[in-house]
């Protein structure tokens, strides 16, 4: 029965290998791209409800939180790419037992590493903010926010991994379902934690834990209920999963402490600005996964499955495809964007945010969503270079050319901006992270183009068809 509801939802030989690619894209990027855009919109909220207290040591103590979390993140970011990938070449090879035996032994592996992480989390935290410059009243919140934050992160990197099996099958809607599900608890209960109890910065941290919690309980139930993942293993096949996984996960956690090293520095420069600075930087970090995140970070979640199972069964064209109509569909999306904040929406959020009389973080916004809005074109051609390295069996390449971008070029021209434009413009030296982030996408993508078409054409295509010639 289980292999028939695998089946059911793959079709014999995996959902991806037929019909519409543009469809296919489509599908599970509105699927991802709503995902994120629910998740940001709580996080939105969460700053939104919490400014409202008007109290700048809040928001900036949200900033130096995030970055510890973001920097715990690569641990469930490896562990969700590499069972998303491999489940999803399984499916591809049409191998239903050997992905739901997979799938168990990823889920013990990620309850025992994601242990390990809670506990260097609660460690290293009050280093880690004295570090960046918190201090004060501002690093008090920073400790009690990030203390049950820690906990929230643990959930929902489970869930987070619980969705990568479930993509790999092509449940865009069982996602979907999931983080809007999550969102909406979340949202029904910041106002009532941060308000009605009382509870402040706390009750945010509160209101996302126990929707963590909810949600981790439903996804669990519905993805075992659907794909019957949880099955008897053994040490022998557990560490022979472990192994074939390894590939994947140092290459994608490695590849996501790049940014977290950038991540960082941008926070050093803007506490070295002040608390208004840090409070603007918190501001704006919530609003650009808002309105690029469902784009940027979506695609990639988008084609993985579809680049996967295609890889998977030696689908050399259906790779070439889905490649291209991703790149399409990125042009496209970021210009609407770009001309809808140009004909109001960048005022729009700062009525939005009461930042009318804040000068500086109102001319932080003109800055970054007027003018910086066209490099994402080819910062989110990156994020999909990325997923197609990762997904076609080609890591390491991802690996490297994400921390090109991030730590060999980000985070030193973050500096550099810094102390140079800030001689010639006031402002520039506040905005210096923004501009080091947006134009990297562009050095990155003009180094690792030419190094994807080889690939493709030289070791991809000969290897698909001399095995379609072996058939």
């Amino acid at each position: 029965m289980a292999d028939n509801l695998i089946k059911e939802r793959t079709s014999t030989y995996g959902k991806f290998l037929t019909g519409s690619l543009l469809k296919h894209i489509l599908a599970m990027l509105s699927s991802s791209a709503l995902s994120i855009l629910a998740l940001s919109v709580v996080q939105l909220v969460d700053v939104l409800f919490l400014s409202k207290l008007h109290d700048i040591h809040i928001t900036a103590s949200i900033g130096y939180t995030g970055t510890l979390l973001f920097f715990l993140f690569p641990v469930a970011a490896g562990l969700s790419t590499a069972a998303a990938t491999i489940s999803g070449h399984l499916i591809g090879l049409n191998r239903p037992n050997k992905f739901r035996l997979y799938a168990t032994n990823m889920i013990i592996l990620s309850v025992i590493l994601l242990a390990v992480v809670l506990i260097v989390g609660f460690s290293i935290q009050s280093f880690f903010y004295k570090m960046l410059g918190a201090n004060g009243i501002t690093y008090d919140y920073a400790m009690s926010y990030g203390s049950i934050m820690l906990v929230f992160v643990i959930f929902a990197n489970l869930i987070m991994i619980l969705n990568g099996i479930r993509s790999a099958t092509g449940d865009a809607k069982g996602v979907l379902f999931i983080n809007i599900t999550m969102s909406a608890i979340n949202a029904i209960l910041d106002p009532i934690f941060i308000f009605y109890l009382h509870q402040g910065v706390d009750g945010a941290a509160w209101a996302s834990l126990i929707s963590a919690l909810i949600t981790l309980v439903i996804t669990f139930s519905q993805v075992h209920l659907k794909l019957k993942i949880i099955v008897k293993t053994s040490r022998k096949w557990f560490f022979m999963d472990v192994k074939r996984s390894l590939k994947y996960f140092f290459s994608t956690a490695f590849t996501m402490v790049s940014p977290t090293i950038t991540s960082m520095v941008g926070t050093h420069i803007a506490s070295k600005h002040g608390t208004e600075v840090m409070s603007s930087m918190a501001i704006i970090n919530r609003v650009i996964p808002l309105i690029f995140g469902s784009l940027a970070f979506g695609i990639g979640g988008a084609i993985s499955p579809i680049i996967s199972q295609n890889y998977g069964a030696k689908n050399y064209s259906r790779l070439v495809g889905t490649t291209k109509w991703a790149i399409v569909i990125t042009i496209i999306y970021v210009l609407i964007i770009w001309a809808g904040l140009l004909l109001g929406g960048t005022n729009l959020l700062i009525r939005i945010f009461s930042l009318e009389h804040n000068e500086l973080t109102k001319h932080m916004f003109n800055q970054y969503f007027n003018y910086l809005t066209p490099l994402w074109i080819v910062l989110t051609i990156s994020f999909c270079l990325n997923g197609i390295f990762i997904a076609s069996g080609h890591p390491l390449l991802a690996t490297f050319f994400n921390f090109f971008r991030m730590v060999i070029y980000t985070a030193p021209m973050s500096y550099v901006f810094d102390i140079y434009l800030s001689k010639f413009y006031s402002f520039a030296g506040v905005m210096s992270p923004l501009y080091a982030h947006v134009s990297g996408g562009l050095v990155n993508v003009l180094v690792a183009t030419p190094v994807f078409i080889y690939i493709l054409h030289k070791k991809i295509k000969p290897k698909m068809i001399k095995n379609q010639e072996n058939k």
